[in-house]
C-alpha cells in the first residue's frame, strides 16, 4: 500500500500494468508518471483516480485514450515523445506533447 501523503509517483520503466483495485489504492496521487511502461493503451481504470491532475506518458506504445479518461477533468496528459495519438474526442482539457 502506498502512503496516502504520496502526492506524486514515479512508476517509470516498471512494465506497469494497473489494474481498478490498484487505481483505487492510488485515488490520492495528483502526478502519475508511466513513461516507458510499453503500456498500448491508457487503463481505463486511470478515471477512477479522483484526484490525478497529471499524467506522463511518453515512450509508451499508446494509440487511442479510452472515453473514461477524456471525462476527467482538470487533467493534463504529457508526453515528450514516443506518443501517436490522433485527438478527436473532446473532453480532454490538455494534451502536452507530440501527437
Amino acid at each position: 500500500n502506498i502512503d496516502k501523503s504520496v502526492g506524486l509517483l514515479n512508476l517509470s520503466r516498471n512494465h506497469v500494468k494497473l489494474d481498478k483495485a490498484q487505481c483505487n489504492a492510488l485515488s490520492h496521487v495528483h502526478t502519475l508518471i508511466l513513461d516507458v511502461n510499453h503500456l498500448k493503451e491508457f487503463p481505463a481504470e486511470l478515471a477512477c483516480m479522483s484526484s490525478l491532475e497529471v499524467l506522463n506518458v511518453s515512450d509508451n506504445r499508446l494509440t487511442q485514450v479510452p472515453e473514461s479518461l477524456l471525462q476527467v477533468t482538470n487533467l493534463t496528459v504529457g508526453a515528450r515523445r514516443g506518443v501517436y495519438i490522433e485527438l478527436t474526442l473532446v473532453g480532454l482539457s490538455k494534451f502536452c506533447g507530440i501527437v
